[in-house]
């Protein structure tokens, strides 16, 4: 699959089945922190987890490397976990952030990390299944680092990586035209072995014009690779 002059080389059967083993004992790791909460350092940066939330991971460096966030932006970070991508979104000036999850303890993680690593009122946190909780308000930019891939997550914990039926993706591509201001833009991440070619059908289904701003390979394996996409109205 070619999306710039580089092409995307994607993992075979079984290399794929050793992602889903490592993505199994992520989510292990994240089901036994402890109640109270603990702490990963990820960018330089501090962030609260509690059990089941996603931790901050590199799989988000590509977007929080390119998203632009200008001054006075409103920033809207769609499936945040602990909240790593809004706490970036802001630091980089954008005037209010909105961070929504799913899980309410990843709200929680998200709420906490904003107020001790962001400016006073910069950022809030929400309950939301995509923009459910959103009301038609609009933004600057929408960010997201959704799951990759389309396979059935029986909590939040395994949903967190796996989109059943790819339900979450659908509606947010379907969403965005309504949610983004004029002259708007998303910033939406994937990875190789994600189901990236269901992406962007989405992305032409729903009339989004997108392109390739950034990709990384993964530092411990280097056959895996991480994208992020711009994408507008």
């Amino acid at each position: 699959m070619w999306i710039t002059e580089t092409p995307i080389t994607r993992p075979d059967g079984k290399r794929f089945a050793e992602i889903v083993d490592w993505q199994e004992r992520r989510q292990t790791d994240w089901r036994t922190v402890p109640t109270e909460g603990s702490y990963v350092v990820f960018n330089g940066l501090s962030f609260r987890v509690f059990p089941g939330v996603f931790w901050p991971f590199e799989d988000s460096l590509p977007l929080i490397e390119k998203m632009k966030i200008q001054q006075g932006d409103d920033v809207l970070d769609v499936g945040t976990g602990a909240g790593t991508i809004a706490v970036h979104a802001a630091r980089k000036g954008a005037e209010h952030v909105v961070a929504i999850d799913r899980n309410p303890d990843a709200v929680r993680a998200a709420q906490i990390n904003g107020e001790h690593l962001v400016k006073s009122g910069q950022m809030e946190a929400l309950v939301s299944d995509v923009f459910d909780a959103i009301n038609g308000n609009r933004f600057d930019v929408i960010t997201a680092n959704l799951p990759w891939l389309d396979r059935p997550g029986k909590d939040d914990v395994e949903a967190a990586q796996w989109d059943t039926n790819f339900e979450s993706t659908q509606k947010f591509f379907a969403g965005l035209r309504d949610h983004l201001k004029p002259n708007g833009r998303a910033y939406y991440a994937q990875g190789n072995y994600g189901a990236i070619d269901k992406s962007f059908d989405l992305m032409q289904s729903n009339g989004l014009s997108y392109r390739l701003v950034g990709r990384k390979r993964a530092f411990a394996s280097p056959d895996l690779e991480y994208f992020v996409f711009e994408l507008t109205t």
